[in-house]
């Protein structure tokens, strides 16, 4: 029989065993633990160095100078470390170690120092690198490292330089944005000691194209500083750094929104103590930032509460833990490097040997929720399928590795969130694609954690999909009618319309092509601005016929013949002249010539004449009344035809009168629009008569 007394003390040590299981992990004190470090091979330095979470393989990777070439600064292997077990894992190490600065090859880079200038592409399962310094500034360079998880199984992969890129640098900063699918560059410094840069850069690294963003930028100079992108607020966070190379510690947070492409200051109610070339990781688990300043102790700082706040971990010292500088050189952290593994939920250290002999000193913080592989929530997205191209309402779905670990899904493109967030199995939302741009797009699924530590965020492991294609905005053309004619007292006009399709707004521009040369082709308005169906007009006047010279009409009696034949042509005045003085010679010497001469005139004109008013074969092609038709040049002149029949007897003449003409000709209209995708041309004919 258990006494009373007993049994309540049994009750109270129950109470306080199941108060402390349940207490909240934060609420645990937490500690530096070292880590006992395995391996064959192990790496013998880190300094100078970012520490990068590998995503695939969920483990950290640390870039380190295994041969100490240069003062252990110039990186020349890579490396992964599980906390948990301390066994460090060789992926790569460079062929060229008896040189300190080899040259860069297309299957390596080569050794060197670029602090914070690396990055993990979440999206493509691999880690960028990007120019430094190597016993002097490096050119602009860009590798890309992958890996197997396996020992030696690291390669590179060398882009090709673009024309436009950020040139030389170290010490800036870059960060991979998995919502918008680019890599962020700012800052950093050229040549030894050269001038700290103020400009950010964007990477698109399907098309390897840079796009500057801003020069300067708000942030200010700035190189040794830290970029970490929070998948919450879908922000990158940046935080201290120099403002010139040995200056002065920065204690500034800003923030960089993908979407907008601008920054713009946190400024939290307290900064967190002013760092350069900083320790730091973000913890997955809990959204926030983990920074460890020289000073120490650890800070965390997250975008939802804009808030830094000192964790309760106390700052340990050298022979019991990691000092902020545990070498003492004085060089304080840029022999240390610091990272988060969120599989294992461990913030690592590590820290130049004291000694210049061995493995990086390596210490961790374990906060007490280790994820094993099978139970971490994770994510995969299953529709629509890779780069698969997608028009109107598609599904976007994704499994669970473990649906009792998760509490919801939230599926974003391009960050924005997309429905509401699915809490539970089949995880599906819908997404209408017509909202959105033709193009690429970046589609995400960022998982809940069932547990109190709140909402766990996996990486990108998402599709990247394009709109259906659509109609390029365009315009089409029509004219009427065919066919018009000008004279000189009546204009030619036709009507052209123009028609947009597929959203066609943009100034349009016009010419008239292929008018006669006495004609004159006018378009109203020249140019206008089309985004619906519109009408000008174009007109085709006749230009004033230029006045002829005067021609002296030869005499003509009514009904008869020309008193001076056409067929004497030139010689008419000859012959009038010779009867005339034959009639005064006849008359003043010989008397009788009086009156033969008149009768001989009339007998030489007579002869002349040809026989009168015919329109026989004598008459040498004459048309009626003995006037010779007016003949042109022009093959397309059309002679008019006589009233009267030719050559009928007592047939009065017809009244004289121009031969109308005609010509045709092919009107060409043009309609050109410069737009930012190129120049559409388009144009349409009609024809032109030209009459008399």
């Amino acid at each position: 029989m258990i006494s009373p007394r007993l049994r309540s003390a049994l009750f109270a040590l129950v109470a306080l065993v199941l108060t402390c299981l349940c207490a909240p992990q934060s609420a645990r004190a937490q500690s530096w633990q070292a880590i006992p470090e395995t391996g064959n091979p192990m790496p013998n330095y880190v300094a100078w160095n970012y520490s990068i979470y590998d995503t695939q393989h969920q483990l950290l990777l640390e870039p380190i100078d295994d041969a100490n070439d240069s003062g252990g600064i110039y990186m020349n292997s890579m490396w992964n470390i599980n906390p948990t077990t301390g066994a460090w894992l060789r992926l790569w190490l460079t062929p060229a170690l008896s040189s300190p600065c080899p040259g860069d090859s297309t299957t390596f880079p080569n050794n060197r120092h670029t602090y914070g200038q690396a990055t993990w592409d979440s999206f493509r399962n691999q880690l960028y690198i990007s120019s430094g310094s190597c016993q002097g500034g490096l050119g602009y360079d860009w590798y890309a490292f992958s890996n197997q998880g396996t020992m030696d199984s690291g390669a590179w992969t060398e882009f090709p330089n673009p024309t436009n890129n950020p040139g030389l640098r170290q010490e800036g900063a870059m960060v991979y944005m998995p919502n918008i699918d680019r890599v962020l560059l700012y800052g950093g410094y050229s040549g030894l000691s050269g001038s700290t840069s103020d400009d950010s850069w964007e990477l698109n690294p399907s098309t390897n194209t840079w796009t500057m963003i801003c020069n300067p930028c708000t942030d200010g100079l700035r190189h040794a500083h830290i970029l970490v992108y929070d998948p919450p607020s879908g922000k990158v966070i940046l935080f201290g750094g120099e403002r010139s190379f040995n200056g002065a510690n920065i204690a500034d947070t800003y923030l960089y929104n993908p979407l907008s492409h601008t920054w713009a200051p946190a400024n939290p109610t307290v900064e967190a103590p002013p760092q350069a070339y900083t320790c730091f990781g973000y913890d997955l688990q809990r959204n926030r930032l983990l920074i460890y300043p020289s000073t120490g102790p650890i800070y965390s700082y997250t975008t939802a509460s804009n808030t830094w706040t000192t964790l309760n971990i106390a700052n340990l010292t050298t022979s019991s833990g990691p000092a902020p500088d545990p070498n003492g050189g004085g060089v304080g952290t840029q022999t240390t490097s610091c990272g988060y593994d969120s599989l294992h939920d461990w913030f690592m250290f590590f820290g130049y040997p004291p000694d210049a002999v061995g493995p990086p000193i390596a210490y961790g913080v374990n906060f007490g929720h280790p994820l094993s592989p099978s139970t971490a929530a994770s994510a995969v997205i299953t529709a629509p399928a890779r780069d698969a191209s997608v028009t109107g309402q598609v599904p976007i779905a994704a499994t669970v590795n473990d649906p009792s670990a998760v509490s919801s899904v939230q599926f974003q493109v391009d960050g924005v969130n997309v429905g509401t967030a699915v809490t539970a199995p089949p995880y599906v939302t819908s997404w209408d694609t017509t909202k959105l741009a033709n193009g690429r797009h970046l589609i995400a699924a960022l998982v809940s954690d069932a547990s109190p530590n709140g909402k766990f965020a996996t990486p990108t492991s998402a599709a990247t999909v394009a709109n259906g294609v659509a109609a390029t905005p365009d315009f089409s053309l029509s004219l009427a009618p065919a066919t018009a004619t000008v004279t000189s007292k009546q204009n030619a006009t036709y009507a052209l319309t123009l028609s947009p399709t597929a959203g066609f707004n943009q100034t349009v521009t016009f010419a008239c092509a292929g008018a006669p040369a006495n004609t004159t082709c006018s378009i109203s308005p020249s140019s206008a601005s089309i985004s619906a169906a519109t009408v000008v007009q174009i007109t085709v006047s006749k230009n004033a016929t230029p006045a002829r010279a005067f021609v002296l009409p030869t005499p003509r009696m009514r009904g008869r013949a020309a008193l001076v034949p056409d067929e004497m042509g030139a010689a008419w005045p000859l012959w009038l002249c010779a009867l005339v003085v034959a009639f005064m010679v006849a008359r003043r010497r010989v008397p009788r010539m009086r009156r033969v001469a008149p009768a001989m005139a009339l007998v030489v004109l007579a002869v002349g004449c040809g026989g009168g008013g015919s329109g026989g074969a004598s008459g040498g092609g004459r048309s009626s009344g003995g006037v010779m038709p007016v003949t042109s040049a022009s093959p397309t002149v059309t002679p008019a035809v006589p009233s009267a029949t030719p050559g009928t007897p007592g047939a009065p003449s017809p009244t004289p009168s121009a031969s109308p003409t005609t010509t045709t000709s092919t009107l060409t209209i043009t309609a050109t629009s410069s737009t930012a995708d190129g120049t559409i041309t388009h144009s349409t004919t009609a024809t032109l008569v030209v009459s008399s």
